[in-house]
């Protein structure tokens, strides 16, 4: 849809309908004013932010809002308003309105408004890094071959130009201009084949792409024709100065050769060319500085493995029939060309390699965090008196279902007698986990998709009340990261109105793309058996099964089901978007080896 349901409509969402009997057409009151039901909303972009606005939604236009008289003094209201546009432009916007929010405002994108979203987007973003940085390293060691082709090629016209009165200046410039246009041309002609491939790409996902994709414009052409120039300048210049360097009486003496440049003129300045676009392009200094000392790794190792084969054919040369005598014999004859070639052809395969390996790898990931019976309903409020029966009522509707774990609302209060506030910076993990109550939870085992990084799992179990000693707890890595928390550290909460302290006992790392029930803080057993306590769990129902979720309700009034089908669904087309872009990329990659 273009626009929000028009004054007097309402849209539900589709699981609301079997809920209360709906059907398209039907008059629903809201507060005190009657609309009609028009539309099934099926998907909205804002679903994958707050974990409780997962609940069905009614939309109505913002002119029907004063009549329903829905909201009144004490109403808890939510402001959301939402941007697309240029990246440049929503960049700008961002920058500059992020100074005059207010302590309760904030400002997210794809990646800050679901865990989900933004690892899935975060993952695909370093993988195209590391495939555009090893097409540079690519494109790098296609230049030099050329440039190092062309500049031999050369040698003999070089010489010939020193006789006619050409200084060493002049020729190494008309040479140079020369490699320039032929690299202008280059880059011309890349960057209309890459405004072509991206006109086929957006032909072929039209579907997964939104209506309106921005246009391409000028700067991302002039981004991707600038690494041309800087390798071509780093790459070329070392063969052209030997150009510059040829004798006059080459032109007698075909065995005479330029005095070459220096190995710390040559190899310094592919470093530093390769380096620049490397970090200008990925703008990550430790992943270039990484590509880079392990291209160099590399190429060292594998220098030295060519040279040594080189080396031992030369025992074999001697009892060799003739045909590989002569072979052999143009290989040994220039050992160092020979493995310099050779060097180049095997970095190309390696850098192939590790990306198709890196992209497998990915791809693998992605399929295991998000099977396709990943839980896709979580079920708060379950009372204590109803836990057994509905356990048992979940076993027979689902098979795929998390533990119910306890749950009791409460606020960390202070680390070790200081006020947490104390430890807390603005815009952290840690500030968006104390300015409210978290949902603590007790439990004997360690959650699945739970590591320990630090510290040991408690073994016994002792009964609340039993012991003497401050009970432990086990707190998210992430979030002890972000309050300076370690182990041994004494924590405080306030639950149920009561004080409570705890020892930081372990640490751990939390996968919340899972959709499992996940805590930053977990209690040792019976710490909190003492309060109300209500359970949490989630499951799995295949899709058209909103009936069984209605009678689930109505048996177990006290619950509160949230369906996270549209933040699934919202994750899913995602990851298939980013899975199109990688293999794509791959393909690029491939190309360009």
């Amino acid at each position: 849809a273009g626009s929000g349901p028009r004054p007097g409509e309402a849209w539900a969402e589709a699981r609301l309908f079997p809920a209360v009997d709906l059907k398209v057409g039907d008059d629903i009151d809201v507060g005190s004013k009657p609309l009609k039901l028009t539309r099934v909303l099926t998907y909205e972009p804002d679903r994958a932010g707050n974990f409780y606005s997962l609940t069905p939604r009614v939309m109505i236009n913002l002119q029907d809002l004063a009549a329903t008289g829905v909201v009144q003094p004490g109403s808890r209201v939510s402001y959301r308003e939402m941007w697309s546009g240029p990246p440049e432009a929503l960049a700008a916007y961002r920058k500059a309105i992020e100074p005059t929010l207010e302590p309760h405002q904030e400002i997210k994108d794809a990646r800050d408004g679901s865990q989900q979203i933004g690892g899935a987007l975060g993952k695909a973003e370093r993988y195209l890094n590391m495939a555009s940085l090893v097409a540079v390293l690519l494109a790098g060691v296609a230049v030099a071959l050329s440039a190092s082709r062309f500049a031999a090629r050369r040698f003999d016209a070089s010489a010939l130009l020193r006789c006619l009165g050409l200084s060493r200046g002049e020729t190494m410039t008309l040479f140079s201009l020369q490699l320039a246009i032929i690299g202008l041309l280059a880059s011309l002609s890349g960057a209309l084949l890459g405004w072509l491939a991206q006109l086929g790409l957006f032909a072929l996902l039209q579907n997964l792409l939104p209506a309106a994709v921005p246009p391409g414009g000028l700067l991302p052409a002039l981004a991707g024709m600038g690494p041309g120039p800087v390798a071509l300048a780093g790459l070329a210049l070392p063969p052209l100065a030997a150009l510059g360097r040829s004798a006059p009486l080459r032109v007698l003496r075909r065995d005479m050769l330029p005095i070459p440049a220096s190995s710390w003129l040559v190899y310094g300045a592919a470093l530093f060319a390769l380096g620049l676009i490397m970090w200008r392009l990925s703008l990550d200094l430790v992943l270039t500085f990484a590509l880079l000392g392990g291209g160099v790794v590399a190429a060292l190792i594998l220098g030295s493995l060519l040279l040594l084969a080189l080396n031992s054919l030369r025992r074999l040369l001697a009892g060799a029939s003739l045909p590989w005598r002569l072979g052999l014999g143009q290989l040994l004859r220039y050992p160092l060309a020979a493995a310099g070639q050779s060097l180049a052809f095997g970095l190309i395969l390696l850098s192939m390699g590790l990306i198709a390996l890196l992209r497998g790898e990915l791809l693998d990931t992605w399929q295991n965090q998000l099977p396709k019976d990943a839980p896709n309903y979580f079920v708060l409020n379950v009372l204590p008196s109803e836990k057994e029966n509905f356990a048992q009522t979940l076993s027979k509707l689902s098979t795929h279902s998390a533990p119910l774990y306890p749950v009791v609302p409460g606020r960390l209060t202070s680390i070790n007698g200081e006020p947490v506030g104390n430890f807390v910076t603005k815009d952290s993990r840690g500030e968006n986990a104390t300015r409210r109550d978290l949902s603590l939870t007790w439990a004997a085992d360690l959650p699945e998709g739970n590591t320990l990084t630090a510290g040991n799992w408690w073994k016994a179990l002792p009964a609340s009340g039993q012991s003497d000693a401050t009970p432990g707890v086990s707190i998210e890595t992430k979030l002890a990261e972000s309050l300076k928390i370690k182990l041994g550290d004494r924590l405080s909460f306030i639950v149920g109105g009561l004080t409570r302290e705890a020892v930081v006992t372990s640490l751990r790392d939390v996968n919340w793309d899972t959709f499992q029930p996940n805590f930053f803080m977990i209690f040792q057993p019976g710490t909190l058996a003492d309060l109300p306590t209500t359970y949490l769990t989630s499951f799995y129902l295949p899709p058209g099964q909103d009936k069984q979720i209605v009678e689930l309700s109505r048996a177990y009034p006290s619950i509160s089901i949230l369906g996270v089908e549209a933040l699934l669904a919202q994750v899913r087309s995602i990851l298939d978007q980013v899975t199109l872009a990688v293999q794509f990329v791959l393909l690029f990659v491939l190309a360009a080896g």
